[in-house]
């Protein structure tokens, strides 16, 4: 009965934090532990232009994404340079691509719109081998409108 008890309790504190919004930093942050833990050592990694409105957003969400992954000394990070914007559910597209870099791991993602509630957007990264397309992680995050989110949408 305790287990029970523990598993509803859990269960519950995930659904809380699934529906809470994050800022820009947080969700990017938070989504680079979650790839580090992940993402097999040894691995060599390519992140994937997301997907987003403005061409800023995206190339902000990409080149901090590659930061936070560029910490773990277990990983090496491959620098893509290219200007197809490629979201998580590309994956025919990016594993191409992810050959001729010669990496292991593609991490892509986008940032939309989020259909549940107005002036609201969604962060969503899938990290995936490039071999068999098998997904090693995947994560969804509603956006707070923070300074930087707001900033970053106003550019192009």
């Amino acid at each position: 009965m305790k287990k029970v008890a523990l598993l509803s309790m859990l269960l519950m504190a995930g659904v809380l934090f699934a529906q809470q919004r994050l800022s820009l930093d947080e969700a990017i942050f938070t989504t680079g532990r979650y790839l580090n833990m992940r993402i097999p050592s040894r691995a060599t990694v390519a992140v994937l232009n997301f997907l987003a409105p403005t061409e800023a957003l995206s190339r902000y969400v990409t080149e901090e994404l590659a930061r936070a992954l560029n910490r773990n000394p277990m990983l090496t990070i491959v620098e893509y340079a290219g200007h197809t914007q490629v979201s998580e559910t590309m994956i025919d597209t990016a594993q191409p691509i992810g050959r001729q870099l010669g990496v292991l791991v593609l991490v892509l993602g986008s940032i939309t719109a989020n259909s549940a509630e107005a002036d609201s957007l969604t962060l969503r990264t899938k990290a995936i081998s490039v071999q068999n397309a098998q997904a090693y992680w995947t994560g969804t995050y509603s956006l707070l409108q923070d300074q930087t989110l707001t900033r970053l949408q106003n550019i192009d």
